[in-house]
């Protein structure tokens, strides 16, 4: 019986999740499109339950939808551009046009906020470390420190606030202001104690001491991955080419044109559910091999 199923682009070599993460970020980014926002959160929520599951994409939900509806809702109040009025209230003039405008905004940011999050699964420290290791040595490392120490400097903010909470003598007086000094104080004091220790422990154990490094896993470009590389290039180029064709006859104001179907946005599907279908082809393959066992 085979091992369980693997995450997404897990067996191959770490250059192809690199470039298929780079360019689905940077197409949620640019795409300025209602169609191509909603296909971008679509997938991004999609992706996110198949790696994370239900509940940690619900927590991650409860922060990122009151930020969507903040931001969909802000631009109406600051952007009286538009030709359709909805509401009119004393000065205040609700259009159709810039309600769509933040609505495309909010889904643009939450997809790019949730793609990020499957990213940190997808792009491990270890493939960071393998990818950037030998040619770059120092930016690997760093961007592999960032991914390690940012959780937990949020994770420790969390434990000193609750320990402050349950001492009834550590608490300020001073408002949020004092409190979050004090935080920030003992979290830069904590930080600053790590990364001597760290420091030390790294020159103890050779960093920098010879011409080449070793690493744990050797990752080999074979003709799979290189397949997979070529697959993903034509893949983001085409679906660059069609989201360039889908802005330039897409205008917000004076008056949104009428959205039609279009064959160019099912590039755009199959790019945002590719992690989908290989956790699913993985998990069909799985499940098969253990009903022949």
């Amino acid at each position: 019986m085979r091992a369980a199923p693997l995450q997404p682009f897990e067996a191959v070599h770490p250059l192809v999740p690199v470039t298929y993460v780079a360019g689905t970020m940077v197409l949620a980014m640019c795409a300025f499109h209602p169609v191509y926002a909603a296909l971008s959160l679509t997938g991004a929520l999609g992706c996110s339950l198949a790696l994370r599951g239900v509940r940690r994409t619900a927590e991650a939900l409860r922060w990122q939808l009151p930020l969507f509806a903040l931001v969909c809702l802000t631009n109406p109040l600051f952007s009286q551009r538009g030709s359709t009025v909805l509401l009119s209230v004393g000065w205040l003039t609700v259009r159709l046009e810039s309600l769509v405008f933040g609505l495309c905004m909010g889904m643009m940011l939450v997809a790019s906020l949730m793609w990020l999050w499957c990213a940190s699964d997808v792009l491990t420290l270890d493939r960071l470390l393998g990818l950037g290791g030998s040619v770059l040595p120092t930016v690997g490392l760093m961007a592999s420190m960032v991914m390690r120490l940012v959780p937990q400097l949020v994770r420790r903010g969390g434990q000193v606030s609750a320990t402050r909470a349950a001492c009834s003598a550590a608490r300020d007086g001073g408002g949020v202001v004092a409190s979050s000094a004090r935080l920030s104080g003992i979290l830069l004091s904590w930080s600053l104690e790590d990364s001597i220790e760290r420091s030390d422990a790294m020159r103890a154990r050779g960093w920098q001491a010879g011409a080449t490094r070793s690493h744990y896993l050797a990752w080999h470009m074979s003709v799979g991955d290189v397949l997979w590389l070529v697959a993903l290039a034509a893949l983001i180029a085409l679906d660059a080419l069609l989201q360039r064709v889908a802005c330039s006859q897409w205008a917000f104001y004076p008056t949104m044109p009428h959205l039609v179907a279009w064959w160019g946005y099912l590039v755009h599907v199959v790019l945002v559910v590719l992690p989908m279908l290989v956790v699913g082809a993985d998990w069909a393959a799985w499940f098969l091999a253990g009903r022949r066992a």
